[in-house]
């Protein structure tokens, strides 16, 4: 993981890397334990959006495992076992049980805005302002959008009716629209 994705490391997250994959001599993971913690480090801008619909506008609430399962639940991307890493991650520093902002920032591997959720987030929030546009010139793009889709949608089930009248007998079967 250190030769692979040194750039998604904390410092405190390298020096804790043999603790929080189990602690053996080893040093070896299951396949699933390295994408949760992948996908746990792609994601931490979604963790500090859970963790702050959790304590609203306080830094400093302490949230409990169950507490961040349920929130978590309603975004859907984190997967349990991501969230087990996260608080075993946030337990080698205070072993309180709880996770707070602090614990969060010790983990995330990038400053917040940068990482890919909240990209996604920025570029969306922009596209839904784009209203700058004239009401005709919106009005004109629907109704090409419009056609194209229906030329689109007529193609395609001209084509499978005819797809359908080419396979079966045709004795059995005919179809006024094609003519062999």
């Amino acid at each position: 993981m250190s030769t692979i994705r040194h750039h998604m490391l904390t410092p405190f997250v390298e020096e804790n890397l043999v603790s929080a994959a189990g602690g053996g001599t080893s040093h070896m993971v299951s396949f699933s334990y390295f994408n949760a913690f992948n996908s746990l480090l792609n994601n931490m801008e979604l963790i500090r959006k859970i963790y702050s619909t959790l304590a609203g506008s306080r830094k400093d609430t302490l949230v409990t495992k169950e507490e961040f399962v349920h929130s978590a639940n309603k975004f859907g991307q984190i997967t349990p076992m991501e969230i087990d890493i996260l608080f075993q991650l946030a337990g080698l520093h205070s072993q309180t049980g709880r996770l707070n902002l602090a614990d969060i920032e010790r983990i995330a591997p990038l400053e917040e805005g940068a990482l890919p959720y909240n990209l996604a987030e920025v570029q969306r929030q922009h596209s839904h302002a784009d209203v700058s546009r004239p009401v005709w010139l919106q009005a004109a793009e629907s109704a090409y959008r419009f056609t194209l889709g229906s030329i689109a949608g007529g193609l395609s089930l001209w084509s499978s009716a005819h797809f359908s009248y080419l396979k079966t007998p045709q004795n059995e079967y005919s179809f006024p629209f094609c003519v062999m």
